[in-house]
């Protein structure tokens, strides 16, 4: 019986050192869970911080870009009213060179005939 008692009170210390080291891993593990969960948020923290400055970035690239185009266009207004213009002065240069031309062969014509006057004087 005394032999029984020493197993069993054996047993006990073994079972009592087992759940001592059972319950100190457990605490391990939940101290190193929170410490994941805590690296885990500063992670996530860090991430929102750089997705927000990324996104200002580029909401200021977006407005520079912005003003850029409404310059451009407007280059582009003003470079479209001075062809325009262009085009109006070539089609009267063109008009008047015409009308020269025709002036001209006339005078040619003119000329011609009172050469063949002269001639004939």
């Amino acid at each position: 019986q005394e032999s029984k008692h020493e197993e069993v009170t054996s047993a006990n210390r073994k079972l009592r050192m087992e759940r001592e080291v059972h319950q100190q891993e457990l605490t391990d593990l939940r101290s190193e869970l929170q410490n994941v969960k805590i690296k885990h948020e500063q992670n996530v923290q860090e991430l929102m911080k750089l997705m927000e400055k990324e996104k200002d970035e580029a909401e200021a690239q977006m407005k520079m870009l912005k003003m850029e185009l409404v310059e451009e266009k407007n280059v582009v207004k003003t470079q479209c009213r001075q062809l325009e213009r262009i085009k109006i002065e070539c089609d009267k240069l063109t008009e008047e060179l015409t009308q020269n031309e025709e002036e001209n062969i006339k005078l040619r014509r003119k000329c011609e005939l009172i050469k063949q006057e002269l001639e004939k004087k």
